[in-house]
């Protein structure tokens, strides 16, 4: 039976009438109409909306694609920002202006604070304004007129043009007041005030990049930045719009520089040795060089043993009568003030055993005599000239200065410094040649003349090099002993053989390169004062030639013995210019131009006192590797005494983990007192702690009791509780110095000893330590009272602080918090100093020769500088005169390599000069400097022990005592 449901209730159809079946179906079919109309009514509803959506959906993305190239191009103009205001500070530095505050790279903001970074450049140019002014002021004030206390280098100006005054004119008329207030001043220079830079990468940077825009253009600049990255920014400076006529001239001069650069140093420089001289006018002087005040002549009771080349054995030679040939020395005359000439004769010999023939030269013979003219003795010197005619001395002046400047033009002397005979040319025809032969024939036989003439001459003072004075120093080594050796008389010898350039004027003008800082070419120009026949390049060479024949190996020991001997070693760095290097970094596409000058210096407590220097190219913290991995000593430092350069802190970890050396650094105590001493200075806060906490009439102690007085009644300020507990903290660490300093006056600066070791230590224990306790904890509560000044971080169960810059407390106390562990670890040993004053005093040394030379040429050039600096400084530490000093230490390197040459078989270059190489790295030929490791020379084949400078020292002091 059919049923149909409804609801709850079940019904039976066939109870239904027909006409009820009909109404019920038709009931049906419309509710099932209804609901198919409401379905597709709502698809199409869902139609439309999914139409829309996808209509919104166009135009978000379409949007979005515009957002992203617009973005692109405000990521793209952001960097070209940040590039254009790296390189204009950059340009501003490489214009010695780095030294205004404002423009140190801890001080520059974000590209993305426009509010900072406007109120930046604002700073920066009107000190750039206040300093184009000053230097206009300078130009047409300073330079123009003489300075008297009626005008005060002032020209004086009538009220008419007063009234004709610009407007600019009259600002800069009414600023002159605080001219010397805005400029930059370095009176007060030291050398936490260098730019401290981490080592660059040796990685080339991005390419250039551009990309076009039919209506905005945008470019991406170049990433180096550097001016002269892009051929477009080689040709032209940065464009600035100025409103200032003195900007604008001073743009000009910076632009007719910048091509006057262009054409001189070429981009693509690759070392080919190119030079650039200038020509100079001749020197009129007064002294006549060619004045001969002596001759050489050989000790006729001395034997003469040499190497016989054809027994292979040591011999005794026997000396020709006649001369070969007579050879001329330029000598320090009387007094040493002035150049002369000696003759030195080269003789003959022949082997008293086989017979054969040997030329002899003096630099070989230890003992000769030497006969002064006497005439030349009292002002009335043998006048001689290049002709040997009998000529006024009006004519000898003229001739002379004539001479001098032809001799400079024409260079006698190659890239190493070697001379040849001055009146030699090279010329192609033969005719010239007969001519040059016929000239040398006759200075010969005026030599010969001239010599014969003082030798026969009576009543002449003889000096003699006697049998040197020995001192056994053991393992079969011995030295000259010092005070029986004729400095003045030996420094009259050649340095090198086939020279003109005698041991004296070597020594005198290395001294006073390394000593005085007086530039070479400034040298060579003192010399030509003189008369002086040798050329600014050949006195160059031979000073350089004279530091790597002589000190090279003195100052590589020197190192050794630092290593070896001092439980704690100083280091400091600062930046050197050498241009060859300079080249060589930018054909290689390399960022950083300057290369490094290091110090090490030993401690005080070392048993040498010693300095040691050194010039690389690079600044990592490999290069320390390469300083204390010597390979045939024992390292003995167990500490490292630096500033807050990172590099020493990686070369101590490596030294630790990978070579199993356990090296510790320590921080200096005098760098953490610095910042603290400038911020003191800068707010007024140091005239209260001079004028009223610790005056010079007070105590040290007093100084509680002064600050208590102060706050009580203030005489010129109220303190507040942070300027209090700064001037407390920086009290403290000048307590540390004062109970160190209590100690070594004690003992009388006499610190190389157990006592002064155990009453250091008992100071330190008993005095310092709750200083140093006191000091930071002082410090940490000024922190925790002043959280804006230097926030501390924590992660990783260690403490970071960062700094705020906007406060110059920060930078004050940043480098104590840093560095506190190192700065703590002087408690724990007395070879520690509070500071690396010593370095840095060797170091300021070396800078005063920077910058009087601004630049070293050759690398050849910058290693000398190094080894002249190692020498004079540890002269300078063991009070030992370094002219003395050179001049027997010659004398003790040429014994030994004589007595070296007895048993060895040397070629003929063995008292030469040391030359450059030539090599083939790669396949192809270069060039060697006399530096290069791969060029060996026969003065690196003996021993320089016991030639030291403090070596020097001990000798002395025991011929004193002897005495």
């Amino acid at each position: 039976m059919a049923k149909t449901t409804s609801g709850a209730d079940t019904q039976d159809l066939s109870s239904l009438s027909k006409e009820e079946l009909i109404r019920l179906l038709n009931e049906k079919t419309a509710s099932l109409e209804k609901a198919e109309s409401d379905l597709k009514q709502e698809q199409e509803e869902r139609a439309q909306a999914v139409l829309k959506l996808n209509k919104k959906l166009s135009k978000i993305k379409s949007k979005n694609a515009l957002l992203k190239e617009q973005n692109q191009k405000i990521q793209t103009n952001n960097d070209n920002f940040v590039t254009i205001h790296d390189n204009l500070m950059l340009f501003i530095k490489e214009h010695r202006l780095e030294s205004i505050d404002v423009l140190k790279d801890s001080n520059l903001p974000s590209v993305y604070e426009f509010a900072r970074v406007e109120n930046f450049h604002y700073t920066v140019i009107t000190n750039l304004i206040n300093a184009i002014r000053t230097l206009h002021y300078h130009q047409t004030r300073s330079l123009n007129l003489g300075t008297s206390e009626k005008n005060r280098g002032e020209l004086p100006v009538s009220p008419k043009d007063k009234a004709s005054l610009s407007d600019e004119d009259r600002e800069m008329e009414n600023y002159g007041n605080s001219l010397e207030s805005d400029a930059t001043v370095t009176e007060d220079f030291d050398l936490s005030d260098e730019i401290r830079y981490d080592e660059p990468d040796d990685t080339v940077s991005d390419e250039q990049e551009t990309a076009s825009d039919e209506q905005h253009p945008v470019v991406k600049i170049l990433s180096p930045k550097r001016f002269t990255a892009s051929k477009e920014g080689n040709n032209s400076l940065l464009k600035l719009t100025a409103s200032s006529h003195q900007v604008k001239d001073v743009l000009e001069i910076l632009e007719q520089d910048k091509k006057a650069l262009d054409g001189i140093h070429d981009p693509d420089y690759k070392n080919e040795g190119v030079t650039r001289r200038r020509k100079k006018g001749a020197q009129y002087a007064t002294n006549n060089v060619n004045e001969l005040i002596g001759i050489f002549e050989r000790d006729p009771e001395q034997k003469i043993i040499l190497r016989c080349p054809c027994c292979r054995q040591p011999r005794e030679f026997e000396l020709d009568s006649k001369i070969e040939r007579y050879n001329e020395v330029l000598v320090k005359g009387a007094g040493g003030k002035d150049v002369k000439k000696a003759l030195l004769p080269v003789y003959t010999g022949y082997c008293k055993i086989c017979g054969c023939t040997h030329e002899i030269n003096p630099t070989v013979i230890q003992h000769f005599n030497f006969k002064h003219d006497p005439d030349s003795l009292v002002g009335k010197a043998l006048k001689l000239s290049v002709t040997e005619t009998s000529q006024r001395r009006t004519t000898d002046v003229s001739k002379t200065a004539s001479e001098t400047s032809m001799r400079r033009d024409q260079s006698d002397l190659n890239a190493n410094g070697h001379v040849s005979d001055i009146s030699t040319e090279t010329s192609p025809n033969l005719s010239e040649k007969v001519s040059e032969t016929s000239q040398t024939t006759d200075k010969q036989k005026i030599r010969r003349q001239n010599f014969n003439k003082l030798k026969n001459k009576e009543n002449t003072l003889i000096s003699k090099t006697d049998e040197f004075e020995l001192i056994d120093i053991g393992e079969n080594e011995y030295v000259i002993e010092p005070w029986s050796f004729d400095a003045n008389t030996y420094s009259l010898l050649p340095a090198f053989q086939k020279s003109k350039l005698s041991i004296g004027v070597l020594a005198s003008a290395s001294a006073i390169f390394c000593q005085m800082g007086v530039p070479k070419n400034k040298i060579s120009t003192v010399y030509d004062g003189d008369g002086f026949p040798i050329s600014r390049d050949q006195l160059t060479g031979g000073i350089n030639c004279f530091a790597r024949a002589f000190l090279s190996n003195v100052a590589r020991q020197i190192k050794k013995d630092i290593l070896r001997t001092s439980e704690t070693i100083l280091f400091d760095e600062s930046s050197l210019l050498v241009m060859e290097t300079k080249y060589k970094k930018l054909s290689e596409g390399k960022s950083s131009k300057k290369s490094v000058i290091w110090v090490m210096n030993s401690s005080w407590i070392s048993p040498i006192a010693a300095c040691w220097y050194q010039v690389t190219p690079s600044r990592s913290h490999e290069t320390l590797l390469d300083f204390l991995e010597e390979l045939d000593i024992q390292l003995h430092a167990r500490f490292m005494v630096s500033d807050g350069y990172s590099g020493y802190f990686k070369a101590a970890r490596k030294l630790r983990k990978y070579k199993n050396i356990n090296i510790q650094n320590a921080s200096c105590w005098c760098h953490g007192r610095r910042p603290l001493h400038k911020y003191l200075r800068d707010t007024g806060l140091l005239k209260i702690y001079n004028r009223y906490l610790l005056p010079d009439s007070a105590l040290f102690t007093s100084f509680t009791d002064n600050l208590k007085n102060y706050q009580a009644d203030p005489k010129e300020r109220i303190l507040e509780d942070k300027e209090r507990d700064l001037l407390i903290i920086y009290y403290l660490i000048n307590a540390l110095f004062v109970i160190d300093s209590s100690v070594v006056v004690e003992h009388a600066f006499e610190l190389a000893n157990e006592a002064f070791k155990e009453s250091l230590m008992k100071a330190r224990s008993e005095r310092s330590r709750p200083i140093v306790e006191a000091i930071f904890d002082a410090i940490k509560i000024f922190i925790a009272r002043n959280p804006m000044i230097i926030r501390a971080c924590y992660e990783d169960n260690k403490v970071t602080y960062v700094p705020n810059e906007f406060f110059a407390e920060s930078k004050a106390l940043l480098y104590l918090i840093r560095y506190e562990e190192e700065l703590r670890r002087f408690l724990t040993d007395p070879s520690i100093e509070l500071t690396q004053s010593s370095c840095e005093r060797a170091l300021k040394t070396a800078i005063s020769v920077r910058r009087n030379c601004q630049k070293l040429q050759s690398e050849d050039g910058a290693h000398a500088f190094a080894d002249f600096m190692t020498i004079s400084e540890t002269c300078n530490q063991n009070s030992v005169p370094v002219q003395n000093y050179l001049v027997w230490l010659v004398a003790n390197i040429r014994k030994r390599l004589y007595e070296y040459s007895l048993h060895h078989d040397l070629d003929s270059s063995t008292y030469c000069m040391p030359k450059r190489m030539q090599a083939e790295v790669d396949g192809r030929k270069t060039t060697l400097g006399i530096y290069d490791p791969a060029c060996s020379y026969s003065y690196d084949l003996i021993s320089v022990k016991g030639l030291m400078p403090y070596d020097y020292r001990k000798y002395l002091e025991a011929g004193r005592k002897s005495a």
